[in-house]
């Protein structure tokens, strides 16, 4: 037995990830030159508006001004016919107080440097920020994989447009994909190799943790439990080490994030002058965004039935997977039920490829706890997905992640001489 040419089938591996980060990476700098003096669509534009008039004003007034809390209208001079409060709870202000301020101030960053309303500069910093993060995410996953698995992965997840198609916008979507996918390359590292939680994964996991709740609250439960399907592919946690490793991570994380949560509530209250004011109208928004029309009355749809829908139907438009979600599950739980299977094909004499897989019923629940967290906000704020369903598809891409990786770290591939005419009679 032969192992897989490593120099042959590396180089080229290698050269297929490096075209995939130039083509996205060229793809979304047209993007930004071609949104240069508008909003993108696909990355949000009433959202964008809101980002830039926030940034124009923090230029201006300064980034501690009205308590650090962009205002979204800035004198509406940039696009007025979008973006700004137009429903849902009943504002009294066009100071955003319902999210933190995290895209908003670095809109600020950008009017500083770039100029006010100077979008194709301003939107080369997310594309710089997509374009390191799938760096990374290539150079860590080449840490854990083969040079072929990387590259495999790295196909799966550039053929779905929405790895790809908001990075030259300025919402917070722009930036949490990118910070998540370096965070999931590092889980693979930290679980598969067994890494002692030192203080450079602590800082890691903090820091991400931290710039995600900078950034939205959409992301929290992606945010804190997606190192569990990642610990589940390659333990058992079934000792209080490996227990442990998992929950200094998800602890960590956790951490970072509400205390970014809980600076932004700072903000409100030292904005409304009133803790008491403030956790009034946070708890109104909350209770809004779960079950509220956004006209006082109680929205009247099932979260399991409006989840599904979301999976079946919105998951697989132009914006996010194009494949169908449901169907994808349904192949991948079939897959997983082959516990062994040996697949040869002979590609020139005397050599043949082989295509190894074996799975274990651990992988079932590795696919369904991603898929669950996926879920989770879909089914806990179902008003607001309701209202901005083509957002909340992209948090499937746990579950699709999960699920393309967990394929490829169950399969081997080896190259195989095969058996001469004497070898067979004898």
């Amino acid at each position: 037995m032969i192992m897989l040419n490593k120099v042959n089938y590396n180089k080229i591996a290698k050269v297929v990830i490096i075209l995939i980060i130039v083509l996205l990476g060229a793809k979304e700098i047209y993007q930004a030159q071609k949104h240069s003096d508008k909003p993108s669509y696909v990355a949000g534009d009433g959202s964008e508006v809101n980002v830039i008039r926030g940034g124009a004003c923090y230029a201006r007034d300064g980034f501690f001004s009205n308590a650090g809390l962009p205002d979204i209208w800035c004198g509406g001079r940039f696009f007025p016919e979008q973006g700004g409060q137009l429903c849902g709870v009943k504002f009294t202000t066009n100071i955003y107080k319902t999210y933190p301020p995290g895209s908003h101030m670095l809109g600020g960053v950008y009017a500083k440097i770039c100029g006010e309303y100077n979008l194709g500069c301003y939107r080369m910093f997310p594309v710089g920020l997509g374009v390191f993060s799938l760096v990374v995410f290539a150079l860590l996953l080449l840490r854990s994989l083969t040079p072929v698995k990387a590259a495999l992965i790295m196909l799966a997840i550039a053929v779905i447009p929405m790895t790809s198609n908001k990075m030259h916008g300025l919402q917070f979507q722009s930036y949490t994909l990118p910070l998540f996918l370096m965070y999931l390359a590092s889980l693979i590292i930290f679980f598969k190799h067994k890494r002692r939680f030192n203080i450079r994964y602590f800082i890691f996991f903090f820091l991400f943790g931290a710039f995600q709740g900078f950034l939205s609250f959409d992301e929290v439960f992606l945010t804190t439990l997606s190192g569990i399907p990642v610990a589940l592919l390659y333990t058992p946690l079934n000792n209080k080490e490996d227990i442990k490793r998992l929950a200094l991570v998800v602890t960590t994380v956790s951490a970072g994030l509400f205390l970014s949560y809980a600076l932004h509530f700072i903000q409100v209250i030292i904005y409304d002058g009133s803790a008491g004011q403030s956790y009034d109208f946070l708890k109104m928004m909350f209770k809004e965004r779960y079950n509220d029309t956004g006209g006082g009355d109680t929205l009247e749809i099932n979260s399991m039935k409006l989840a599904f829908e979301m999976f079946s139907q919105v998951g697989r438009s132009k914006e996010h997977f194009i494949i169908n979600l449901p169907i994808f599950l349904g192949a991948v739980l079939l897959l997983l039920l082959i516990k062994k299977g040996v697949l040869t094909l002979t590609l020139h004499k005397p050599m043949q490829l082989c295509l190894q897989w074996a799975s274990s019923r651990r992988n079932f629940i590795v696919i369904l706890s991603a898929l669950l967290i996926s879920f989770l906000w879909i089914i806990l704020m179902k008003q607001h997905v309701l209202f901005h369903q083509r957002y909340f598809a992209r948090h499937f891409f746990l579950f699709y992640f999960m699920s393309i990786l967990t394929i490829i770290e169950n399969t081997s591939l080896l190259e195989l001489k095969a058996p001469s005419n004497e070898e067979n009679q004898e």
